[in-house]
């Protein structure tokens, strides 16, 4: 173990020279080094050339992760302007990390958000993805004739718990401000998904089968999607010591489903 007091590191060359306008640098009070392992920080202070622009009282740097924990992407375009992406990694253990994202675009205002996993023992994993920008022009990258409003942000869940060895809870939550919203600022996520289903699943094993409720709502006033509030359903699948293979088509064995008055929407 190896411990340093009032003390920097960075990764874009010598100390001893004057930093560029987009050198970074960590400053600390205190840095443990365990080697192999990690690096442990406390009341770290980051900089941009002589800028401060942020503090984490804890900082953990593993020693095998690779990845740079700041990224910062230049560049131009018809619809933002000039434009500068950022994203800065945290990290405390493997079951608390993430990244937060400060934006600047010239036409646009500034985005920040966030991208964070989690993992619990108890209560299972996920992932909380925020992100919030102010538009300046209120306008979608597609149409300049559409008022998309000012406020522009999209928040978005995904969580996945074993209950119990045959007990599974998956929960999936998408809002978005509007529907242009992903695919202006998160295009490679909407080419994903353009139309994600926000919905919480229960998943219970039973001998040969298993027995699901889906609640699906929509959350989302200018996507159409059916809702399911709630849909159980009952899978059976054929005992393979008597000759049969595979699963009967669920669609024979649905026991019920409950909509609600406008179940499908336009």
């Amino acid at each position: 173990v190896y411990r340093l007091n009032d003390a920097c590191a960075t990764t874009c060359g010598p100390l001893n020279k004057p930093p560029k306008f987009l050198d970074y640098k960590l400053s600390a009070k205190e840095i443990t080094l365990y080697k192999g392992d990690k690096l442990v920080a406390k009341n770290v202070v980051m900089r941009v050339g002589k800028v401060p622009v942020m503090y984490f009282p804890y900082y953990v740097q593993p020693a095998k992760d690779k990845l740079p924990r700041v990224t910062l992407i230049p560049g131009s375009n018809g619809d933002t302007g000039m434009y500068l992406l950022s994203a800065w990694r945290y990290y405390f253990n493997e079951n608390f990390k993430g990244r937060l994202n400060f934006d600047y675009y010239r036409n646009k205002g500034i985005g920040r958000g966030i991208t964070h996993k989690y993992n619990s023992d108890n209560f299972g994993e996920g992932i909380m993805k925020l992100y919030y920008i102010s538009d300046k022009d209120k306008v979608s990258f597609d149409d300049p004739d559409i008022d998309v409003g000012s406020d522009r942000y999209k928040v978005q869940i995904r969580h996945n718990w074993n209950i119990t060895p045959t007990l599974n809870a998956k929960l999936e939550y998408h809002r978005f401000s509007d529907k242009y919203f992903m695919k202006d600022y998160f295009y490679r996520e909407y080419e994903r998904d353009t139309t994600p289903d926000s919905y919480l699943l229960l998943t219970q094993s039973l001998p040969y089968s298993s027995l699901s409720l889906l609640a699906r709502k929509r959350v989302n006033s200018f996507y159409t999607q059916a809702e399911y509030l709630p849909k159980l359903e009952l899978d059976v699948f054929q005992n393979p010591t008597r000759g049969g293979h595979g699963r009967i088509p669920s669609s024979a064995i649905n026991i019920c489903g409950f909509y609600g008055a406008e179940s499908w929407r336009e």
